[in-house]
């Protein structure tokens, strides 16, 4: 007897097609659960042309067999859209920008056909939280909450009353709740003693090697020449910033300004200022190519003899407590990887395992020093095989486990 699938009602705003991190990991994610479970995903409607800040990428479009979406927006959705965004009126974004979604949470209520058997939603953005804590008490269904990034906490926000209320709403309602990283798990344990038996880690996943194969078919040719070709893919904003890479490229420039004709780095993404300006500044080095679609970002990685990572240094508890997608695409794509990121951050840690070079971005000389020692033994950077991904970033080991969690939660109702 076949074993029914399990409906799930996946609340994900930001999902394929948008080119972003947290839509990148939804449609791992998507994939996997379409093999062993069925129901419906909640997202909103993209806008804007590709290339965008929130714009359609074709080569992340999804066909699913055993999930429907629905797409939520807002009459002349890309003008009300970037209205209700507006920075202006950022001391309404509660939880977030996208808050608006949360008014429509009645509308996913009357479009549903079948009360779903769990509720599975994933933040960013932290509204998402809100509309399936809503949707559990309206359905009084299990929910699991998955945050891509800390909430109140976040080093990337301010202190906010609202905000923690918000989260302590959510960490008591949720039955079961998934974080990134060992770090946020322990934070998060500590905030919340009497909920840390529902606290679990779900990592980041890489692509899957059928994913990986298709890239690889697009790539160009591996270079052969005598450079070190480096490629960033990703966007540059806010924190994020190519700053420590020039600053290593003057201090190359002043100690070893020969070795400068032998290093070509191409950067692919969305920049903000002061990054697009430092990108154009040094044309004889750094190559700014702009946005591409994410199939052709990777694609160019595999032609790379190192993919770049950065991470802002940031002066806070939950710093190092971050897990980019571009780590997990490096262990697919079988690729050495250059971090910058914290010291002792998760990606500090996994270099110091044997899958790249880590320097924190407040030592240019450190950093310009790894892109030296890279570019004179570079024949031995090209011949060193690639150490094997850690099997529990794999989506179907993840989503394994994430189904696990769902049969218990139903079977636990059922009782």
């Amino acid at each position: 007897m076949t074993q029914e699938r399990p409906n799930l009602l996946v609340i994900a705003p930001c999902a394929p097609p948008q080119n972003a991190a947290e839509a990148i990991q939804v449609r791992r994610i998507l994939l996997q659960l379409d093999t062993s479970a069925r129901g419906r995903l909640v997202t909103m409607r993209p806008d804007g042309a590709a290339g965008t800040w929130s714009g359609r990428d074709a080569s992340l479009e999804l066909t699913l067999t055993h999930f429907d979406t629905q797409w939520l927006g807002l009459p002349l959705h890309r003008f009300t859209k970037r209205l209700l965004m507006s920075h202006r009126l950022a001391r309404f974004h509660m939880p977030d920008a996208l808050c608006w979604m949360i008014g429509l949470t009645s509308r996913v209520l009357r479009a549903l056909t079948e009360k779903p058997d769990v509720i599975y939603s994933r933040s960013y953005p932290m509204s998402a939280a809100v509309i399936a804590l809503k949707l559990a008490n309206k359905l009084d269904v299990p929910w699991i909450m998955h945050l891509s990034d800390p909430w109140a906490d976040s080093p990337y926000g301010k202190p906010s009353a609202a905000n923690e209320k918000l989260e302590a709403a959510c960490f008591a309602r949720a039955d079961a709740i998934t974080l990134t990283t060992h770090g946020q798990a322990e934070h998060y344990c500590r905030k919340y003693p009497d909920y840390a038996s529902k606290i679990s880690i779900c990592p980041n996943v890489m692509p899957e090697p059928e994913e990986v194969e298709a890239w690889r078919a697009a790539a160009p040719a591996p270079a052969t020449d005598d450079c070190l070709h480096l490629v960033f893919a990703g966007n540059l904003y806010g924190e994020r910033s190519i700053a420590p890479l020039i600053a290593a490229i003057d201090c190359m420039r002043l100690s070893r300004p020969e070795l400068l004709k032998r290093l070509w780095v191409d950067v692919y993404g969305k920049a903000q200022e002061p990054s697009l300006s430092m990108l154009r500044a040094v044309p004889d080095v750094i190559h700014y190519h702009g946005s591409v679609s994410y199939a052709a970002s990777c694609a160019v990685q595999v032609a790379a003899d190192m993919v770049l990572s950065i991470e802002p240094d940031l002066a806070h508890p939950l710093g190092n407590c971050f897990m980019p997608s571009k780590v997990l695409e490096c262990f697919a794509l079988e690729k050495p990887l250059l971090a910058i990121t914290p010291k002792a951050s998760e990606t500090d840690v996994l270099c110091a395992q044997g899958y790249g070079w880590a320097v924190t971005a407040n030592n240019p000389q450190a950093l310009a020093q790894c892109l030296i020692a890279r570019i004179e033994n570079l024949t031995q950077l090209r011949a060193t095989p690639a150490k094997p991904a850690p099997v529990r970033y794999a989506a179907s080991h993840v989503v394994a486990q994430l189904l696990s969690q769902v049969n218990q939660l139903i079977a636990a109702r059922a009782q």
